[in-house]
């Protein structure tokens, strides 16, 4: 266990050492907080149309939870930069030649990718539970459980998509590459998963790793003090519930995160530095 707190530790001097990975980081935190400040302060209120709703508990872990998984996305550019420069500047190479394992390189970055899942996943807690506990009339017990399950499927979410970047870090070794090949993913499996049948979009990765961080539904919360505007919403749109058992989700989000990291170690062994 010592070993691989030392690997740890090295890792995150190895990251720290990558301006790129500070800054994303920092980046991430600045530009979610300021957009919360934002939109808390703008306080619009029409007519019973308000955004406070997205502000208040039970909403806020949605709303929240949502926004936070985009902006982390960040943290995925930060990975395939790391991993890039890395082959770059045969880093890997240097350690297998000092008696590193290649499984320790994997566990080393799985490691990176689990303590960085767990940071963010503490920071929408903390953040959803002070706004949420500021700005909401009455708060329960109730409200701040729910943001344990809400924290656990981010955390679980963010993990799968940090395995998936280190998939495609450890193939294209290019850093330039890597992030080019990562901003096309995300539209195309969208185009790809619309020759599917319904049920079975939900089955892709990146549609299940939006299942545990849905977007929430933004007209339905802005009008809910208005009792019309809320009728007219019921009958005209609504958000779809996922067709399949947010269980069934999270076993679809675990086999990509296990397949992902077996498809890196099957690619270390068969290839050379």
């Amino acid at each position: 266990m010592k070993r691989w707190l030392n690997l740890l530790a090295i890792e995150w001097t190895k990251a720290k050492s990558f301006y790129a990975f500070g800054i994303s980081i920092v980046a991430q935190l600045v530009v979610f907080v300021v957009l919360l400040v934002v939109g808390v302060n703008l306080n619009i209120e029409v007519e019973g149309v308000s955004i406070s709703p997205f502000f208040e508990f039970p909403h806020i872990w949605t709303s929240f939870a949502w926004l936070l998984g985009w902006i982390s996305l960040f943290t995925c550019f930060a990975f395939l930069v790391i991993v890039g420069a890395e082959f770059g500047e045969r880093t890997f190479n240097f350690q297998l030649a000092n008696g590193l394992k290649r499984y320790e390189l994997l566990g080393a970055k799985v490691f990176l990718a689990i303590v960085l899942s767990v940071f963010w996943s503490l920071v929408l807690f903390v953040v959803v539970v002070v706004f949420g506990s500021y700005h909401t009339p009455s708060v329960e017990l109730v409200n701040i459980y729910q943001g344990l399950e809400v924290s656990l499927f981010f955390f679980l979410r963010t993990f799968c998509l940090l395995a998936i970047t280190l998939v495609l870090a450890f193939i294209i070794r290019n850093t330039a590459l890597s992030i080019l090949a990562f901003v096309v993913i995300i539209p195309f499996e969208a185009i790809l998963r619309t020759v599917f049948p319904e049920v079975a979009r939900y089955f892709f990765p990146l549609k299940a790793l939006q299942n545990l961080a849905p977007m929430p539904d933004f007209f339905g919360l802005a009008v809910m003090n208005n009792p019309e505007l809320a009728a007219l919403k019921s009958t005209v749109t609504a958000v779809d519930a996922p067709l399949i058992p947010i269980e069934v989700t999270v076993a679809v989000v675990v086999i990509y995160s296990i397949a992902s990291l077996a498809a890196i170690f099957f690619f270390l062994r068969k290839r050379s530095f």
